[in-house]
């Protein structure tokens, strides 16, 4: 973006700050912090298909400069050795567009703001943060990560190809591995906030993997728990990522009053259990027929 306008100095401040080493999880955990303080979810795109830089846009929001580089220069400085990052707003009496570069000096960090006519902004309006990473193949990581990030519970969920190209930092945390790999500001994400996490589509992928390749997966476990505790969030959408899933897969269900009866693809039928030691099973059952008997 710089390259869109003629750029003069109009500021430049100093902070004392400790370095550290820029981690994927410390990278969650500034955006996380720093849409949480501006009250607006990113949007998250790329410069090119195969440009190296991702940009997080903040729509509908303000703050003063000052503000802004007191409580996340230091922050956005620790990043630039690995994501180099560069923050642009509005001024919005001038219109003119505002730009800050982040560095750091071992003890030292620095934040640069530019300005079309080289008088500091007392004001910004509706951020966007462009993030540099070091190839186009870390930076398709790093969109689909961010792309994929709950804001609200500070975790994402992506493809273990994603965590790998990261540098394996992703899933970690957890004592056994799923389908997905989980990211999380927090050191050990709880299974019912990984299960939100989930996208509808992954959602749709994990009951096809079940299904399909009769893959059992630790996420199994964490849906029949939940179930069990009555503390399964948007169950009516992992039914409809059932439903998605039988679709895909040519299933196909005859039920009445007194029978029901699941064929998959080829006309086969399939037979599963509550009584089942695979949590996959009792989870498919408890999404099939939610009613116990007393509740009948």
């Amino acid at each position: 973006m710089k390259e869109l306008h003629v750029y003069q100095p109009a500021n430049c401040i100093q902070l004392d700050s400790p370095a550290v080493n820029p981690t994927v999880r410390m990278l969650l955990t500034v955006l996380y912090e720093l849409q949480h303080w501006l009250k607006a979810a990113p949007i998250v795109s790329r410069d090119t298909e195969n440009g190296n830089t991702v940009c997080l846009l903040f729509r509908d929001c303000a703050c003063t400069g000052e503000d802004l580089c007191q409580m996340f220069g230091s922050a956005l400085a620790d990043l630039s050795p690995r994501w180099k990052a560069d923050l642009y707003g509005t001024e919005p009496c001038s219109q003119e567009t505002v730009w800050y570069r982040f560095a750091r000096e071992e003890a030292q960090c620095w934040v640069r703001e530019s300005t079309l006519s080289g008088r500091q902004a007392e004001t910004i309006q509706s951020l966007c943060l462009c993030l540099t990473c070091g190839s186009s193949h870390e930076a398709e990581a790093v969109q689909q990560l961010l792309r994929a990030m709950d804001w609200k519970r500070g975790l994402a969920a992506v493809e273990w190809k994603c965590g790998d190209s990261l540098g394996g930092e992703s899933g970690r945390e957890l004592p056994e591995p799923g389908l997905y790999c989980y990211e999380s500001i927090f050191e050990c994400p709880e299974a019912e906030a990984c299960l939100a996490a989930l996208s509808l589509e992954q959602k749709v992928r994990l009951w096809m993997a079940f299904l399909a390749e009769d893959r059992e997966c630790v996420e199994f476990q964490w849906l029949y728990d939940a179930i069990a505790r009555r503390i399964l969030e948007n169950r009516i959408e992992w039914e409809l990522s059932l439903y998605e899933a039988m679709k895909r897969l040519g299933y196909s269900i005859q039920a009445d009053q007194r029978r029901f009866m699941l064929c998959d693809g080829q006309g086969r039928r399939r037979y599963f259990g509550a009584d089942s030691v695979r949590n996959s099973e009792r989870a498919l059952m408890k999404i099939l027929f939610p009613l116990n008997l007393q509740d009948l």
